[in-house]
């Protein structure tokens, strides 16, 4: 659960890339979302490597590591039968 919290636990504001204002009303062009992840997660440690963007490289790469293996079992099962 710590390791979803950490993957999937972010915020994401809407911003405005491109835009201008006209007559006191602000015209958006191209509108985006920036992360907050910093608001949830302490935003570096001491190698200044952001400790949410490496837990979550390192979730995903066990993730697909998991299911790579339980297709090939998943395999082996469906030829032997």
């Amino acid at each position: 659960m710590t390791a979803l919290y950490m993957t999937l636990g972010f915020t994401a504001c809407k911003v405005c890339i491109l835009g201008f204002p006209i007559l006191g009303f602000d015209v958006c062009l191209i509108p985006g979302y920036i992360s907050l992840a910093s608001a949830h997660h302490p935003p570096t440690d001491s190698f200044g490597i952001p400790i949410n963007s490496l837990a979550s490289a390192i979730f995903f790469l066990i993730i697909g590591q998991a299911m790579y293996v339980f297709c090939n079992f998943s395999s082996s099962i469906a030829n032997n039968g």
